[in-house]
């Protein structure tokens, strides 16, 4: 039963993921972070560190090493290799509410050249 349950866990986070990529971009400010644009209105979001300590979210949390934020971007002062970006959507349609989830990671090889 264990195997039956770890399956259709991981199979289901499989075909949840997100192929679209976010993108990274370095300049005088900092690291820009974001992802694609997206039409959902009523969403929570999060920004993650490697170790899923929350850097920004849709409460207005920012740590430290953040610039500014939004429900698309986030720009760090410092570039930071493993960034993760996670998204919970409701949609009411009619009678039904649906809940859209978007989960995207970001890397960055942080060397100058």
């Amino acid at each position: 039963m264990l195997q039956l349950w770890l399956f259709s866990h991981f199979f289901i986070q499989l075909l949840g993921a997100q192929d679209i990529q976010c993108t990274v971009t370095r300049d005088d400010r900092g690291t820009l972070y974001s992802i694609p644009e997206f039409k959902e209105e009523k969403c929570y979001y999060s920004w993650t560190n490697f170790t899923r300590s929350v850097l920004a979210n849709h409460e207005g949390k920012m740590d430290g090493v953040v610039v500014t934020k939004s429900n698309r971007t986030l720009l760090t002062y410092e570039c930071l290799k493993e960034i993760r970006y996670l998204r919970d959507c409701i949609s009411e349609v009619s009678t039904t509410t649906k809940v859209k989830v978007g989960d995207y990671f970001c890397e960055k090889s942080c060397d100058r050249k």
